[in-house]
């Protein structure tokens, strides 16, 4: 969008935008929950990555019932540098 755009501006928009559409509850992708609970029951750790900060994806996560699943969550606000960088991957 070039160096005149006011990222900050943005952000705050379309999470605006997202609240207006969806509330607090997000939507989680049909056979999410059942994988997750499924990789929980074999014991393999599963982890999600997100552009959100670490304090909004877990309430989030918690609202869909995915957040005991989760070995771990890391955060845009976790790393310094954000997706797709590989830093919140090797997390």
């Amino acid at each position: 969008f070039g160096p005149g755009l006011d990222y900050p501006a943005m952000r705050r928009a379309v999470r605006a935008r997202i609240r207006q559409d969806w509330g607090d509850v997000r939507p989680v992708k049909p056979g999410a929950a059942a994988l997750l609970a499924q990789v929980h029951a074999m014991g393999i750790p599963a982890a999600v990555v997100t552009s959100t900060e670490q304090a909004l994806a877990r309430h989030h996560l918690g609202n869909a019932g995915l957040l005991d699943g989760l070995a771990a969550i890391v955060g845009g606000d976790d790393v310094a540098n954000g997706k797709p960088h590989p830093e919140p991957y090797l997390a």
